[in-house]
């Protein structure tokens, strides 16, 4: 748990310094083929840290329509979502043991708001250099400076442990899914693979934290049952 923490903490540090420049640049550059528009609308984050000058918003270029391949890579990239992974938790809890639903669905909520709570911060503290990009004749920044870590890959980090937790054989097809989640959060969002990295270490290090709250409940107190008048006479 330390370890994933302090990895993805140095991780930020490497995005604020630059280290990571070369990777980031490359994601997008070479992995980002269906972008909503030429310039990424700012996320919320950007708008609060750093909005642009209005002048620029204004000059951006016009927005474009994805093929149909981009708008299944925007499904699957949103089934990440904050909403989404509440729903997922809520669906998963259901699949629990009786005795241990209620335990899981608090676990599996305060989670997913663990998970929101650790997006924001990061990206409120870490700044990544700007990434400037020539798109269709507009030299334009791509707004990923307040983008670590991805809130999307904590939450489908979430999802996965639950998934493996309760139903050991679909965990296959859990991953499968988080793989698309990761892949699609690149090719059409601001996302680096910078960002992915950050989100997965700290995905683990909360489904960490989920797997020992879920093992250390209490087992349930068995009693006996009083001895009857019959039964005592018996035994005496």
């Amino acid at each position: 748990l330390t370890a994933s923490l302090a990895a993805a903490v140095a991780l930020g540090y490497a995005v604020t310094s630059g280290a990571t420049h070369g990777i980031d640049a490359a994601s997008v550059h070479d992995l980002m083929p269906w972008r909503a528009c030429p310039y990424h609308p700012q996320s919320g984050i950007d708008q609060l840290v750093a909005p642009l000058p209005a002048a620029f918003c204004h000059s951006r270029p016009p927005l474009y329509t994805p093929p149909t391949a981009g708008r299944v890579a925007f499904a699957v990239a949103s089934s990440a979502a904050p909403a989404m992974a509440v729903l997922a938790v809520l669906a998963l809890a259901c699949l629990a043991p009786r005795r241990r639903r209620a335990r899981t669905l608090v676990v599996g909520l305060v989670a997913v708001a663990a998970a929101t709570v650790a997006e924001v911060a990061g990206k409120l503290v870490v700044t990544r250099p700007a990434i400037l990009r020539t798109l269709h004749g507009h030299h334009v920044a791509v707004s990923t400076t307040h983008s670590y870590p991805c809130g999307h890959t904590i939450r489908a980090c979430i999802v996965v442990y639950l998934v493996s937790a309760l139903r050991p054989s679909w965990t296959a097809v859990a991953l499968v899914w988080f793989a698309a989640v990761n892949a699609a959060l690149v090719a059409t969002s601001g996302h680096t693979l910078t960002d992915l990295g950050g989100g997965l270490l700290v995905g683990v290090a909360i489904a960490m934290i989920m797997a020992y709250a879920l093992r250390s409940a209490p087992a349930p107190a068995h009693t006996t049952a009083p001895a009857t008048p019959a039964t005592a006479g018996e035994t005496a």
